[in-house]
């Protein structure tokens, strides 16, 4: 029957305690293909190269915040028409080219002058003798001298004129705005 039964029985228990050392039964299963393979009792020839150990790969810590990029799959996606499928529309004009609505400016840019110019003219025209705020000079450019500027065209120009000493600016507390007098 069996040669060597109590030697090979006396083989199994000790395999068996070296096993069951193994919470894992899918490590249990895998050393046990590996010990009954058939290239596990082959004797092996002279290798040319000594199997080194892979390094470990290098997992780098990423910090906080977003995460990475996860790479898509082309999956082709099957749709079926249910009724029948859209006839394909014939082009029969060249689609018309898009055309920009013009600002309806009260003048022309060219005809404009700058901010900085425009403030000084106000300063040489007594305007500042009086307090006024940024939408009032605003207003006062559109109703009086036809002229379209927004508060953003002329805020750096008066902080300017301020700094230079021409024009000081109070904050209002009521209104919570800056106003600009002649110095």
């Amino acid at each position: 029957m069996i040669k060597n039964f109590d030697k090979i029985k006396f083989q199994l228990s000790e395999l068996a305690e070296v096993l069951n050392k193994f919470h894992s039964e899918a490590v249990q299963l895998k050393l046990i293909d590996i010990l009954y393979s058939p290239q596990a009792f082959e004797p092996e020839a002279a290798p040319d190269k000594v199997a080194t150990p892979a390094p470990p790969p290098v997992v780098k810590r990423r910090g906080p915040g977003r995460p990475p990029k996860v790479k898509k799959v082309d999956v082709p996606e099957i749709i079926i028409e249910a009724v029948e499928p859209k006839a394909k529309k014939e082009k029969t004009e060249a689609p018309k080219a898009k055309t920009r609505k013009k600002r309806e400016s009260l003048k022309k840019t060219m005809d404009r002058p700058g901010p900085t110019p425009l403030v000084k003219q106000l300063i040489q025209d007594e305007y500042f003798n009086v307090k006024r705020t940024i939408g009032n000079i605003v207003s006062y450019c559109q109703e009086t001298l036809k002229l379209d500027y927004r508060s953003t065209d002329l805020s750096g120009t008066l902080a300017k004129l301020t700094k230079d000493g021409l024009l000081v600016r109070n904050k209002n507390p009521e209104t919570n705005q800056f106003e600009y007098i002649k110095a």
